[in-house]
């Protein structure tokens, strides 16, 4: 019988030592796609604030075309019901924002003055629930809700 002593193949150091280093690998890169997906939605709910934003200062426009006052609150809820803005997802939940009079755009002296906008599980609004200042919006303004 002839025994061929050219054969290929790995090893059992070898493949032990690609584990390893797979392992090294993946405990870097867990941690920074962690991160990733966290500052994703930290910026989807700035986007959502600024959204509102933009809703609530068409609103006030055409309210003022129409020779109307604008309220000193204007709230998500209005408007989605005038149609200014369609639902915004919860970028922590994935859910609809509730449609509750929480979130709102604070409208004082013909200018849009500030924002709260209320997460299921994190919010962007000033303390005690009022109103953050428009130029404030930021990664940094989340808070965790209580």
């Amino acid at each position: 019988m002839l025994v061929n002593r050219n054969q290929k193949g790995i090893t059992l150091i070898e493949l032990l030592a690609v584990i390893v280093i797979l392992g090294i690998i993946s405990s870097v890169a867990i941690p920074t796609m962690t991160n990733l997906v966290q500052l994703s939605k930290d910026r989807a709910m700035v986007g959502n604030a600024h959204a509102l934003k933009e809703a609530a200062s068409l609103y006030v426009r055409d309210l003022h075309l129409q020779q109307q006052t604008p309220p000193s609150k204007i709230t998500y809820k209005m408007l989605i019901d005038s149609q200014y803005i369609e639902y915004i997802k919860d970028p922590d939940t994935g859910s609809r924002y509730s449609d509750t009079n929480a979130s709102f755009v604070e409208y004082k002296q013909n200018q849009l003055t500030g924002i709260c906008l209320k997460g299921f599980e994190r919010s962007i609004c000033g303390g005690n629930g009022e109103a953050l200042s428009l130029d404030s919006i930021t990664v940094e303004s989340i808070i965790i809700n209580d």
